[in-house]
């Protein structure tokens, strides 16, 4: 995990070192900006004097209808001649725009209206037509539609040689790709590692919410992107879309939270905040438009304060009285999501030639992922080592009642019973009915020697006394007498002194395997082997008898596979079945050595 977030970090160095745009070119200026919309102000007559002027273009606020602005600035051509012809490089604009020069379009980029697409990624580089130049008195007219809080040009554009304006700017677009495939292949490598977490931990919702929020953020990088905008798809409805997943990222993050914390004020706040993000989500897919998409983004950024705030103040809370890695992690990850989100706010888009729009935000939010992946591995296997620690006890519990039952069978009834049978053949001798009273003995000895057996299995006393290697063999042997097996052991001997509870699971693991091969193999030989691996102990158990599907019985029901199993689960080891039908059985079990 450490890897993952070191490439991100690495990723977004490289971003912030790489080489600023080439100022080529002559600067335009001075400026003059009106917001509004006036198809009149794209004419060279018209008279702008008493529009605000300033040196370079600037943003300007867009939250008023039509979320419009204009831009005019006039200019002479250089002396010297261009044998490629003339362009103008405007740079990054926020978000759509369309390009007059002396009152004739030249270009645009995106859609205005209600059915608008935002082109924050594309650089603008516009030819300007040898049929519309005038040596002097030219005037370039910029209309931008935002459907952000600001909008307009955060550059400073120039006038310069065609082919090599568009050169500039096509190897910039290449680099700007060159990063989101980076960005791509980091998303796919985290949602690699949810993709491992989600099979261990499928029945978690965390896990499925931690998949959720991995989605959501791949699908806004992706709909956001250079890539996909110069793609045939780059549609209003996809535009839509793109908000949308982006409105819903919080979204998983206050379900986790919500989920995770121990505040009931807490979870009615984070399950208010999903619901809005759900309703706000719904009205913008359902109505759209940039008057909207003006009020929501306001919105979104306090529900983000303040979900965000309150987990972290949460965070902070259980870190201190309990140190907790998995709260420390999810600390981490506020903290740098609020770090980048905060820096990107703050630079708005006043460096469009050096970093991909919404970079640092995206970085933040994929910190936060790898986090939120980390507190829940962290927390996975916290529950495991629960749930080890619980089988452990429950074993034991089990083993204590059956020492207990083997006891009071071997020392109370038995002894009874033996004793019974006794006074019953006395009984019968000295009435002359030692026939009639032979079949009443003969039981009785069966059920005694039964008892004897079942108190041997409930606690043998064999693996106390004499080791595991040879109470498995007499187990086998036994087994084998009764059912006409073949044996093949493989039961070093020096195996003998293992810790108590080891050796006794690892004899009821063989018991509950020999029991099955018993039951459902019609076998003919029998393996039985134990050996040292991987700083523990290998039992393995084989049969060439019928066979089965393993997939189909241990998912069923098959209750002697489920016991396995979970002995060896509850041991740290590992249980593997292997079989086809109609050529026999092999079980592997691995126990690590304590």
């Amino acid at each position: 995990m450490q890897i993952a977030r070191g490439i991100w970090t690495a990723g977004l160095i490289l971003a912030l070192l790489a080489p600023a745009a080439q100022a080529l070119g002559l600067p335009l200026a001075p400026w003059r900006t009106q917001t509004g919309d006036n198809p009149a102000w794209a004419r060279p007559d018209f008279d702008d004097r008493n529009w605000p002027e300033q040196a370079r273009p600037g943003l300007f606020k867009a939250w008023r209808s039509p979320h419009r602005g204009w831009y005019r600035v006039r200019f002479d051509l250089p002396s010297q001649h261009s044998d490629s012809g003339w362009a103008v490089h405007l740079g990054r604009i926020q978000t759509a725009d369309e390009v007059f020069l002396n009152g004739i379009p030249i270009g645009a980029e995106g859609r205005f209206g209600p059915g608008f697409v935002d082109a924050l990624h594309t650089e603008r580089v516009y030819a300007l037509p040898a049929n519309a130049l005038r040596d002097t008195g030219n005037v370039l007219a910029v209309r931008v539609q935002s459907s952000m809080a600001k909008g307009g040009i955060a550059g400073e554009p120039r006038l310069g040689e065609r082919d090599a304006l568009l050169e500039a700017a096509f190897r910039r677009a290449q680099r700007q790709k060159q990063r989101e495939a980076l960005v791509f292949g980091l998303l796919g490598t985290t949602l690699l590692f949810w993709l491992l977490l989600h099979r261990h931990g499928k029945e978690d919702s965390d896990y499925r919410l931690l998949g959720l929020l991995l989605s959501l953020l791949a699908g806004t990088f992706v709909l956001e992107s250079l890539w996909f905008h110069e793609s045939p798809w780059s549609t209003p409805a996809m535009q839509r879309l793109s908000i949308g997943l982006f409105i819903l990222l919080p979204l998983p993050i206050f379900q986790l939270g919500r989920a995770w914390s121990e505040s009931r004020l807490l979870r009615r706040l984070l399950g208010g905040l999903s619901a809005a993000s759900l309703l706000m989500t719904a009205a913008w897919l359902a109505i759209g438009g940039v008057s909207l998409c003006q009020w929501v983004e306001p919105v979104w950024f306090g529900m983000i304060l303040i979900g965000g705030g309150a987990i972290l103040l949460e965070c902070l809370r259980i870190r201190k009285r309990l140190r907790d890695p998995i709260a420390a992690s999810v600390l981490a990850g506020l903290v740098w999501l609020g770090a980048l989100g905060s820096a990107e706010y703050a630079m708005g888009i006043g460096m469009p030639d050096r970093l991909p729009f919404n970079l640092l935000f995206h970085s933040g939010f994929a910190g936060l992922v790898l986090a939120l992946a980390v507190a829940l591995a962290l927390r996975y296997r916290r529950t495991n080592r629960q749930l080890r620690r619980l089988s452990q006890q429950i074993v034991a519990t089990q083993e204590a009642e059956r020492k207990r039952l083997a006891a009071d069978l071997h020392n109370d009834i038995a002894p009874a019973l033996a004793t019974l049978k006794l006074d019953l053949q006395l009984l019968f001798r000295k009435h002359g009915r030692d026939n009639e009273g032979r079949p009443v003995i003969e039981t009785l000895a069966h059920a005694i020697e039964e008892i004897r057996t079942l108190s041997h299995e409930l606690r043998p006393a064999v693996v106390d006394q004499l080791g595991l290697p040879a109470a498995l063999r007499g187990l086998a042997e036994r087994l084998a007498r009764r059912h006409g097996w073949g044996l093949d052991l493989d039961l070093p001997d020096v195996f003998a002194r293992l810790p108590a509870d080891t050796a006794v699971s690892l004899y009821r693991m063989a018991q509950e395997a020999l029991y099955n091969a018993a039951r459902h193999a019609d076998a003919r030989t029998i393996g039985l082997s134990l050996r040292a691996l991987r700083r523990g102990i290998e039992l393995r158990v084989t049969d060439d008898g019928q066979g089965c599907d393993p997939g189909r019985t241990g998912s069923g029901g098959g209750i002697g596979w489920l016991t396995l199993r979970e002995r060896a689960a509850a041991l740290g080891g590992t249980c593997r079945i292997r079989s086809q039908p109609g050529h026999g059985l092999e079980i592997t079990l691995w126990i690590p050595l304590p």
